[in-house]
């Protein structure tokens, strides 16, 4: 039987989480299918960032060389600004900014 740390470190645990986190999105999605708009565009953008920081964590663990860890972090850049600009949108500006 594989050790803890040395299953928790693998390719395939990495896999896991991330078919883990593909499937709470769909399930989530599936939960909130009456709503549309900021919501499910939100959760969307949030999983995929964790997804591409996952990806990366893979492509380090793999060794694949610079350029796919790269596309893996600039994924994770771009899912991260569009949840925060998401999650500014759904704030709005405040009564007292003036």
């Amino acid at each position: 039987m594989m050790p803890m740390l040395t299953f928790v470190s693998s390719a395939p645990f990495i896999g896991l989480v991330i078919a883990l986190v593909a499937l709470e999105t769909l399930v989530v999605f599936w939960i909130f299918r009456e709503r549309a708009g900021v919501e499910r565009a939100g959760i969307a953008a949030s999983n995929a960032a964790g997804v591409c920081l996952l990806l990366t964590t893979l492509t380090v663990m793999i060794d694949t060389g610079p350029g796919p860890v790269v596309l893996a972090l600039a994924g994770a850049l771009a899912a991260h600004v569009v949840d925060l600009a998401l999650r500014l949108r759904l704030i709005g500006p405040t009564k007292d900014a003036a």
